[in-house]
């Protein structure tokens, strides 16, 4: 694990927590590779999603400067130790169990909507409410049908809700933290419905 620029990225994002809005530009230059460690990959990549946009997910910044700081600590670059972390539970949290967002432009009427890029090990289909945009988690196992959201709107499975048609003619993909400052997202699979 390259030790100098971890220990530079905790100090910069600690620089940032405290007001700092003119370090954003030193930690996007340290640009780590995964070559410098994954503990170090990982949570950079989780702040350059929470910054890709203004003001940015400001909210996550305790969380990653937190687990900066523990992994430093490390005496080797442990992923399964840092995944284990609760600053990393926090960090899903604020970006739900996603990789990216994706505007898809809708070819039959060419209106927008949203879908989410996920891992392929996840058996769960986002379903996102056709009013509000909130999302609810569910195994693609799961035959229940979709729930109605608190909002009084419907869940549906990523495609357009306005003609119904699931073919894409554009996407443009964002960071999932961008979405979710501003929605919510609940998983079925935890006991209280897992609101986020």
């Amino acid at each position: 694990m390259n030790t100098e620029k971890l220990q530079s990225f905790a100090d910069l994002v600690e620089r940032q927590m405290s007001g700092e809005t003119a370090v954003i530009d030193k930690i996007s230059e340290l640009n780590p590779s995964l070559e410098d460690g994954y503990c170090l990959y990982n949570p950079y990549e989780q702040w350059k999603g929470a910054f890709s946009f203004y003001p940015g997910a400001v909210q996550a910044l305790p969380s990653i400067s937190s687990l900066a700081k523990k992994i430093k600590s490390y005496e080797k670059d442990d992923t399964l130790r840092m995944y284990s972390e609760p600053e990393w539970k926090e960090i899903v949290h604020y970006r739900g169990p996603f990789e990216c967002a994706i505007r898809n432009t809708c070819q039959g009427c060419k209106k927008e909507y949203i879908s989410f890029g996920q891992s392929g090990f996840d058996d769960r289909y986002p379903s996102i409410c056709n009013s509000c945009g909130n999302v609810w988690m569910q195994s693609g196992y799961d035959e229940e049908p979709l729930p109605q959201c608190e909002c009084g709107g419907q869940y549906w499975l990523p495609r357009c809700t306005h003609c119904d048609c699931d073919t894409i003619e554009d996407k443009e993909y964002f960071s999932s933290y961008e979405y979710f400052v501003n929605h919510k997202w609940k998983d079925k699979s935890q006991p209280d419905g897992g609101d986020q």
